[in-house]
């Protein structure tokens, strides 16, 4: 289905600026990005798992403390799936899928008596090896622009 277009200036940055009040910006892609190589691992898949068949590798995942229980405890008061992405995971060579990032959704998820330990998760089945694993946990917690104070305000408003 093809939207209507709304015309936008842009500004030296190459952004575009919205006219008019409207707060909707269509997604487009930054052009003339110089030295940009293929992705280093394939799309992942989105499948459903039992949390069962879910293991953390703790040589890099954080181990299971009190700050980890009370932020499971707080998760787990007010679940709401649309506050959580699907964890990202990888099968390994016996077969178990390892959670890279997101162990403490899926241990809520796995606690939440009415959710049955099912759960949507990325499987990225290009990854071999801990080392691999460990640094799409890294990037995923430190490759982001972090929410500021004045975001967070402006969004509750």
């Amino acid at each position: 289905m093809a939207l209507p277009s709304t015309e936008t200036k842009t500004n030296s940055a190459k952004l575009p600026i919205i006219e008019n009040g409207d707060r909707f910006e269509q997604i487009t892609p930054i052009e003339d990005i110089p030295g940009i190589l293929p992705p280093k691992h394939k799309r992942p898949r989105l499948v459903e798992m039992d949390t069962k068949d879910l293991y953390v590798d703790h040589i890099y995942q954080r181990d299971r403390g009190l700050e980890s229980e009370r932020k499971i405890r707080a998760m787990l008061a007010q679940w709401d799936w649309s506050k959580f992405t699907p964890p990202f995971v990888y099968i390994d060579n016996k077969g178990r899928a390892i959670v890279m990032d997101g162990q403490h959704t899926s241990i809520a998820v796995a606690s939440h008596p009415h959710l049955k330990g099912k759960i949507m998760v990325f499987v990225v089945d290009t990854i071999k090896s801990v080392k691999e694993a460990a640094q799409c946990f890294i990037g995923r917690n430190l490759d982001r622009i972090r929410v500021n104070a004045l975001q967070i305000y402006k969004a509750a408003l």
